[in-house]
């Protein structure tokens, strides 16, 4: 194992898109259900476009907000919470996709009522991707 090796978390979308366009014709899915594959596919995508931005944060040792007060109270954040406040501050259009990924991809990891379609899958492969360009675009201005 090296030591110096450095996972390039795009290629969660990369994959994503690459079952999405392919899982039918493929002999490997043959005993996947449709839903299940498009619940892959909307939690890794939002995950390719998370961690890249954690990621670079913590490599820039970027302080992020611990806490937030509502209506008086003070809350601690999550680390998504944490993130996504810590972008929404300095570019909307990268947060809104963030948060759009984020509601989609828990949905598709926890709620089992919520039917995940094909549309949900390619809605996550393309704000994934529009994010990830949007990141590499502006990425210093997060620092």
């Amino acid at each position: 194992m090296s030591h110096n090796h450095v996972y390039n978390w795009k290629g969660f979308i990369d994959f994503s898109e690459m079952l999405f366009y392919h899982f039918g014709n493929e002999t490997v899915f043959t005993n996947c259900n449709s839903e299940t594959i498009f619940r892959v596919i909307c939690s890794r995508a939002y995950y390719g476009i998370f961690k890249q931005i954690e990621d670079f944060l913590r490599d820039n040792t970027v302080e992020l907000p611990e806490y937030v007060t509502r209506r008086g109270r003070m809350r601690r954040l999550g680390s998504h919470e944490k993130i996504r406040m810590y972008v929404e501050q300095r570019n909307r259009n990268l947060s809104t996709l963030l948060r759009r990924l984020s509601a989609i991809r828990t949905k598709a990891d926890y709620d089992k009522r919520v039917e995940i379609s094909e549309e949900y899958a390619q809605i996550s492969i393309e704000k994934a991707k529009e994010a990830y360009n949007l990141f590499e675009q502006y990425r210093n201005g997060l620092i």
